[in-house]
């Protein structure tokens, strides 16, 4: 049945029902036809007619349902409809009676939106069957906003059918499930007014207020920061609670009504809510009296309406946790008599970058549910789960909800009726018990950061109880579990024995020994996001006596290592001999020569399951960082899945059934993985590596020079005026200079878009040249000896003046610098690499190959992971320049170079230095006679193209020029299959 077809038939269904309405139109709109009536009757129906599965009639799971519908016989204070995608909620249907005048009543409208904002929904919908209303939901709601703001659509029901089309592209399950959706409302963004934008706005006033009050009395800044984040976690939890219809003794707002009794009511309403709840997050009730009684009635009313249109019902934990992790990442400090909030001079040490719900909910779905499959949930109760670095509790969170939904399934599916309640008529949910006897038993934590703990506790709590309400928690005393020895302050990655018994320096290091917690028991799973911080970082940030305990003690602690390796090594430890680990990192490990011992950990055990390679895809917001999911089974696995991520937002949508290959384990080692999607092109890459020898062996890759300053040592075309067999002049910044010409070389650095779109066979081109301070030796000249440079960089002294000359923070980066050589390059590199020898000049950053043959001398700068490195032949090297500007411009080679390079934003990858050292060349028996002469039949062909490249820098005329690349692609193709038949042969 085609989809026209089904519409067709879908919007006969439609008009059936609007008929029915019409013709009972004074009964409907009457007092008498109730909301529960207009739901079941009408707006379900027409909420289907748009493709939403409303009723389940699928049988998805509860967290994969299509629709969460409320209940239809009881009002809770939530919206009536969640319309999801894979169980993420994309917009909530707010729903009343037709009786009620949508269009006009402001109140409806505030509602629903006050919904969508707080949800950061892109839009919400309002209907009473008889009219629509769609609303932009990203712009803050106010009470005084007339039912048109923000609308993008509105509809009476005798519009239905003639705008069906209309209506169906904007809040159909079609467009939602295929990213249309995204795409139509991705410019509903009202910058700044975001709800976790507003919350964390307001909670960091509060803190630089509290601040500010307390540092007055005392100076003790840490102290400080604890205190407040203490009371700010008390009052969102009591005004959550609120909102969620949870035991209370009275609403904060009541509580405040008069500042003279204020702090006496607010200290009775936390001596009964710790009472009531008794999880340590009201222990520390006393806090009041150290706070003005204008400063806490200030910061509790900016909690309710008009201040702020929170409605905590559906602000969900996993916006709470992105708020709370920005929270983390800034701490009270003092400057000049002043309170302000500073970045923590820790974050190194710490993720404070929320990883996006998305992966964190597929991460714990891909996991876990391996782990617990065909489990009961008495057997999960006896399991263990972790994340070693938890930050702010977002993926144990996560799991929590998981569990709560498997063990709530299997409860409903076997019919055990004792352990779940019913909500509304043919609804269950488990019961709260059970719910606090998972969090207890099964979620672990840790973090370095105490505040970060304090909050993951305080994360997990709500998690808890989202859904209940004082009816469903009455029979639980206390309500609340204590997670003191669940979520705990420590280094994962230093136990007590690591440390010397001489230290002193236990409290900056915080060693944690995970075999005192749950009397010694493996995880069945460690999940999470643990911190990326480079070596280099490491030293900087932390004691010498830490690092060294992490080069001691860890194996993958190898070269230039990150800290993401040790927290691998240190949760592979930790799991039981059946346990799974799964982490988000960056994906550079497989590549990187510091990633070798990491690479031989996962691939001698075969712990590899699973690896999601994001290449270049952003996954985290405001910070370009290339990931990867790493799925590791300590039970040796002979195969892994693997997927590599073309476009991340596809992935999203359909990666409850992604397209995942399985490699054989044994396909990979300690050296650079090379991996592909492509069965056929990883064999293919594989043949070539077996009967290969290094690029290292025939030829040698090298960086570019490093100047430090471009800007003044690099003379453009247009810069330039005149020269001559003596000098070069130019203009820099609207002056005349000249330079002495023996200290001038050609460069070579595209700029322009034509020059930046060269490729290995275009003509080579410049009109640039750089001032060359050194002579044939690389021995820095003289400066007396060379007036007219001396008179030049003396005009730019400061500028070109290294900072370690100068002893200035803002100058040239120059190491080796001394006060009389301060006009020398950055660094020392290269400096004989452009004397009267032919090279290939490469683009470590291109799309398309970029191998261009070079025998001018042309000077090419830097070569890392950007800018532009050489190779030249090695001595006796059996090769000829030209075979290797073919081979590695060969389709075959791109996709090696693809594997091997790390990956970067816009689709480049690198070819750098370590890239090309590692390259596969065929290993040609010149002895053989076909072999030589397809070999010599290439070098021919590929010197053909560098005269028809002399002859077109000559001859620009467009019908020389479109012959003569007619030809020059004729020989590419012949080239390219002459390449082709030799790695055949070879394989």
């Amino acid at each position: 049945m085609s989809k026209q077809f089904c519409k067709e038939e879908v919007k006969e269904k439609l008009k059936t029902l609007i008929d029915r309405y019409s013709e009972n139109h004074d009964y409907y709109i009457s007092s008498n036809f109730n909301e529960s009536e207009c739901r079941l009757e009408f707006i379900d129906k027409l909420l289907e007619y748009f493709g939403w599965d409303v009723q389940n009639n699928s049988g998805k799971k509860p967290q994969y349902k299509e629709v969460l519908v409320e209940s239809y016989e009881q009002e809770l204070g939530k919206p009536d409809y969640t319309m999801t995608l894979n169980g993420k909620s994309v917009f909530f249907v707010e729903a009343k009676k037709p009786h009620v005048n949508i269009l006009m009543d402001k109140d409806c409208c505030f509602q629903a939106r006050r919904y969508g904002w707080s949800a950061k929904h892109k839009i919400v919908l309002l209907t009473n069957f008889e009219d629509l209303v769609i609303y932009d939901s990203t712009f803050m709601p106010k009470i005084d906003d007339n039912t048109n703001s923000n609308l993008v659509g509105r509809y009476h029901y005798t519009d239905y059918l003639d705008k069906y089309d209309e209506i169906y592209s904007l809040i159909s399950r079609e467009i939602v499930y295929d990213g249309t959706f995204d795409k139509k409302f991705e410019n509903n963004i009202s910058l700044g007014l975001d709800v976790d934008d507003i919350f964390l706005n307001q909670i960091n006033e509060w803190r630089l207020e509290l601040g500010t009050y307390l540092y007055k009395k005392e100076k003790n800044l840490k102290k400080i920061n604890l205190e407040i984040q203490t009371l700010i976690n008390q009052v969102v939890f009591l005004r959550i609670c609120e909102d969620r219809n949870l035991p209370l003794y009275k609403t904060l707002k009541k509580s405040v009504l008069d500042e003279n009794t204020l702090q006496n009511e607010l200290i009775k309403l936390l001596n009964m809510a710790d009472k009531r709840y008794n999880s340590g997050i009201f222990k520390e009730k006393e806090l009041l009296k150290i706070f003005s009684n204008s400063i806490l009635k200030n910061m509790i009313n900016s909690l309710y309406y008009p201040i702020s249109p929170y409605d905590f019902t559906v602000i969900s934990s996993n916006i709470l946790g992105e708020i709370y992790e920005l929270f983390l990442s800034e701490t009270l400090v003092e400057e000049n008599g002043s309170i302000k909030l500073q970045a923590k001079k820790d974050n190194l040490n710490r993720s404070i970058v929320t990883t996006p719900y998305d992966i964190v909910k597929y991460m714990t779905e891909k996991s876990l549910d391996k782990v617990i499959k065909n489990k009961t949930p008495d057997d999960i109760k006896k399991m263990k789960f972790a994340d070693i670095a938890c930050g702010s509790g977002i993926f144990l969170t996560c799991l929590l909800e998981h569990l709560i939904n498997y063990c709530e399934s299997w409860y409903v599916e076997n019919k055990c009726f004792d352990y779940i309640e019913e909500t509304y008529t043919n609804s269950y949910k488990l019961k709260y018990i059970e719910k606090k006897n998972i969090l207890l038993s099964c979620i672990y934590g840790n973090d370095i950061d105490y505040q970060a703990v304090e909050v993951a506790k305080f994360s997990l709590l709500l998690k808890v109880l989202e859904n209940e309400n004082k009816e469903s928690v009455i029979e639980v005393d206390p309500i609340l579990p204590s997670l003191d020895f669940n979520i705990i302050n420590g280094n994962s990655l230093v136990d007590f024995d690591m440390i010397s018994e001489e230290t002193d320096n236990y409290m900056e290091i915080k060693p944690f020994s995970w075999k005192y917690i749950n009397n010694d028991s493996k995880f069945d799973l460690i999940i999470g996001n643990p911190p990326y911080v480079k070596t280099e970082d490491m030293i900087n940030l932390l004691s010498e006596e830490e690092v060294a305990i992490y080069k001691k003690q860890y194996y993958t602690a190898y070269k230039q290592f990150d800290k993401y390796f040790l927290f691998i090594e240190r949760a592979i430890d930790l799991l039981n001999e059946n346990g799974k680990l799964c982490y988000i990192i960056p994906n550079k490990f497989m590549k990187i020569s510091s990633g070798k011992n990491l690479r031989k950990l996962i691939t001698k055990n075969k712990y590899l399951e699973l690896l999601i390679d994001f290449n270049y895809q952003q996954i985290f917001e405001d910070k370009t960082t290339y990931t990867c999911i790493i799925l590791i089974n300590k039970d040796r696995a002979e195969n892994f899945e693997y997927n590599y991520i073309q476009n991340y937002e596809m992935w999203k949508l359909n990666n409850i059934n992604e397209n995942n290959i399985k490699i054989n384990s044994d396909e990979i080692d300690s050296e650079t993985w090379i991996l592909s999607t492509d069965l056929e092109k990883m064999a293919s890459l594989k043949k070539l590596f077996a009967n290969s020898l290094l690029l290292s062996e025939i030829a040698t890759p090298f960086n570019g020079v490093q100047t430090s300053l471009n800007s003044l040592y690099v003379i453009k075309g247009k810069e330039v005026k005149s020269i001559d067999e003596n000098y070069l002049e130019f203009e820099k910044e609207n002056k005349i200079y000249k330079v002495e010409k023996s200290i001038v070389k050609r460069y070579f650095q595209p700029i322009t878009k034509s020059e930046k779109n060269v490729k290995t066979y275009d003509p080579l081109l410049t009109d640039k040249y750089i001032i060359f301070p050194y002579d044939q030796n690389g021995n820095l000249i003289n400066l007396d000896e060379y007036k007219k440079f001396k008179e030049y960089v003396n005009n730019f002294y400061d500028r070109i003046v290294p900072k370690q000359v100068s002893g200035k923070k803002g100058g040239r980066d120059v190491p080796n610098s001394t006060k009389d050589s301060w006009y020398q390059f950055g660094r020392t590199q290269a400096l004989t690499e452009f004397n009267d020898q032919e090279k290939l000049i490469v683009g470590v950053m291109s799309k398309e190959p970029m191998f261009m043959y070079d025998n001018n001398n042309l000077v090419i700068q830097s070569g890392g992971t950007a800018g532009y490195c050489g190779i030249k032949l090695n001595k006796n090297s059996k090769y000829n320049l030209f075979f290797l500007q073919a081979y590695l411009s060969h389709p075959l080679m791109t996709s090696v170079m693809e594997c091997m390079g790390s990956d970067f934003e816009g689709g480049f990858y690198s070819r750098g230095t370590q890239v090309l050292n590692k390259l596969p060349v065929i290993d040609i028996d010149f002895s053989n006679e076909i072999e030589n002469n397809i070999y010599n039949q290439i070098v021919s062909d590929v010197i053909k193209i560098n005269k028809l490249n002399d002859e077109l820098i000559k001859n620009q005329n467009l019908e020389s020029i479109s012959l003569t690349n007619r030809i020059k692609d004729d020989l590419i193709r012949k080239i390219n299959n002459n390449i082709t038949k030799l790695i055949d042969m070879k394989g």
